[in-house]
């Protein structure tokens, strides 16, 4: 198991770590977790208002590339791709609620989601059909709206089955308003239930390595992404349950020895009792445990 790890650039601090890992009920996501740099893209764009295509996209960008949002690096490239300039935004402020405040330029800025908007009073026309789409207010009034598309990749799809298998619940800790638990269900397959969504506004804070500075360290990590993640949460699970069965059954053998052989000497057999036949006794003892630690060695 240690071989398997290290060649994937990870390690597990002893079995002690493993017993840890293995009781693991929740782990925390974020959206590069779920969807990495180049599933998030731009699939179309309503104008709502007298603004340019090439404005309300600077002002996108703007408005959301400073909160560390994948949406921010998508509108900044589709930006570059068409040879847009960009803006600065100033007094960025993010909302539980699922949207963004700024000030460009000489106007105030709005970058949110429909219920977002909705909430603040804003009026919305015409979004049939665009259930992740980021709207832009500029001045009070609705500009024009960006229609994403989330694209699930097959190595999350098959690592949030594995935490489900494992049952470990995924709590998302996510930055992007567009990223629900629904959402996550219903793109990645999962059923419902299986995933829950960060409370209290910590969001910030449990992405940060500050929120974990006094925990003891379990394991080590040289790739980042959910993959290797659950990669190691599956290797700790297989060591955790080979070093507690073969513990168990050197236990038992060991009890069974004792009364094997207060037994044969009860009965005064002890002739029976040649190192051969001892031998043989522990080898057999042996096989299971040489099997359970086989297993560890497939594929997690």
């Amino acid at each position: 198991m240690s071989r398997r790890l290290l060649g994937e650039g990870a390690a597990i601090a002893g079995a002690r770590s493993a017993r840890r890992l293995r009781k693991t009920r929740q782990a925390v996501l974020s959206d590069g977790d779920l969807f990495p740099a180049g599933s998030v893209t731009v699939d179309g764009m309503k104008n709502y208002g007298n603004y340019s295509a090439e404005k309300l996209l600077a002002y996108a960008a703007a408005v959301t590339g400073g909160q560390g949002l994948e949406i921010g690096r998508v509108f900044a490239e589709s930006l570059r791709e068409q040879y847009g300039r960009p803006v600065k935004a100033q007094n960025v402020l993010q909302y539980e609620s699922g949207g963004l405040s700024a000030d460009v330029g000489g106007d105030s800025v709005l970058v949110g989601t429909a219920a977002f908007l909705t909430k603040l009073g804003v009026r919305l026309r015409d979004v049939h059909g665009m259930e992740n789409a980021v709207f832009v207010v500029i001045n009070s009034q609705l500009a024009g709206a960006f229609n994403l598309t989330y694209h699930p990749t097959a190595q999350t799809y098959g690592a949030l089955h594995a935490l489900s298998r494992l049952r470990i619940k995924p709590l998302l800790a996510t930055r992007d308003f567009n990223i629900s638990p629904a959402m996550v269900e219903s793109l990645f397959e999962l059923r419902n239930g299986a995933t829950a969504d960060e409370e209290g506004g910590r969001a910030f804070e449990m992405t940060e390595p500050s929120y974990v500075k006094d925990d003891a360290v379990c394991g080590i990590l040289s790739h980042d992404g959910i993959t290797p993640f659950t990669q190691m949460l599956q290797a700790a699970d297989k060591l955790a349950g080979a070093v507690r069965a073969n513990l168990a059954l050197g236990a038992f053998s060991g009890v069974c020895g004792i009364l094997l052989v207060f037994y044969l000497a009860f009965l005064f057999t002890v002739t029976a009792l040649t190192p051969k036949n001892i031998l043989l006794y522990l080898v057999l003892w042996y096989v299971p445990v040489f099997f359970i630690t086989f297993h560890t060695r497939k594929k997690y």
